[in-house]
């Protein structure tokens, strides 16, 4: 349990860095510097940068100017808190661990790894290294999605850093087997997850000179299939379509504020399409496959 602890406390901080590297970005500063309000521009003290308690203690407003701060920061850092506890409880990494007791029985988590076999070091150690691959994958997903929602590009040089990450993910992932067919039947249905998607979109971007896709949105088809592969990548597709369809509809009828030629960023639904096809596909499939063909 208090690995989890610790790694949702570790999901906060990477939440309240994202949100500060999104606004740099936008901003066009550098991470250099104190952080500041947004607002009056007054450096924050130390204890105004706890993710979400500083928010709670302060009711939501800055402590020198008292103006409003965005929802946006409490909701990222705590989006990302929970992302990072449910990428650790779905990893190979939770079966090497007893979260009420700490690491293999021992109340004292870390001691117990001089109690390890080699196998299961090994074991450990790789584990861990595709865990911390996927929450580094998923933190600049939420970069992304964050930056697509607020300005609607996509930040390409993000794209292609989370798309090495995955290829590395892919490499370490491999089962084995030294025959070309047994390296052809596990890459291959990654690398056409990607390249299909990728140039559908990019297929309607170009016809359409950027009117129905952004450019963007292809480069992400790539990272979505590396890190899915087949059929999630579908699962992740599909929910994002129908997803911000509806949300399109809501905007245009339902609030007013938007119309049938405006612009709705698809990144935020393509974010949120690879967190149900990565927790949840293989359920989704699974009963795709019962309702539809009595499988």
């Amino acid at each position: 349990m208090i690995f989890v602890i610790i790694i949702f406390i570790l999901g906060l901080v990477i939440g309240s860095f994202i949100n500060a590297l999104e606004y740099r970005i936008t901003e066009k500063k550098t991470m250099a510097g104190r952080s500041f309000c947004p607002h009056c521009k007054h450096q924050l003290a130390w204890y105004d940068l706890f993710p979400l308690l500083s928010f709670a203690f302060l009711g939501g407003k800055c402590r020198y100017c008292k103006k409003k701060i965005s929802w946006q920061y409490p909701l990222v850092e705590l989006g990302s808190g929970f992302t990072f506890v449910g990428v650790l409880l779905s990893s190979q990494f939770a079966t090497v661990c007893d979260f009420t007791k700490g690491f293999f029985g021992s109340s004292l988590p870390f001691l117990s790894l001089y109690k390890l076999s080699q196998y299961k070091y090994d074991f450990f150690l790789f584990s861990g290294a595709k865990m911390f691959l996927t929450l580094a994958i998923f933190s600049v997903l939420i970069l992304l999605a964050l930056h697509d929602a607020k300005t609607g590009y996509i930040l390409s040089l993000y794209v292609y850093v989370a798309a090495f990450l995955a290829l590395v993910l892919l490499l370490l992932g491999y089962p084995g087997g030294a025959s070309s067919t047994d390296m052809i039947a596990y890459y291959v249905p990654y690398l056409w997850s990607a390249i299909v998607p990728a140039s559908i979109l990019f297929s309607l971007y170009f016809f359409s000179k950027g009117k129905w896709m952004g450019a963007g949105d292809s480069e992400l088809a790539v990272l979505m299939g590396l890190f899915l592969g087949f059929p999630s990548v579908l699962v992740s597709f599909y929910f994002a379509f129908i997803v911000g369809s509806i949300w399109s509809l809501f905007l245009i009828y339902v609030l007013k504020k938007a119309k049938m030629q405006s612009a709705v960023p698809l990144g935020p639904f393509l974010v949120l399409g690879v967190y149900v096809a990565y927790f949840f596909g293989t359920q989704l499939i699974d009963i795709y496959f019962k309702i539809f063909l009595g499988a």
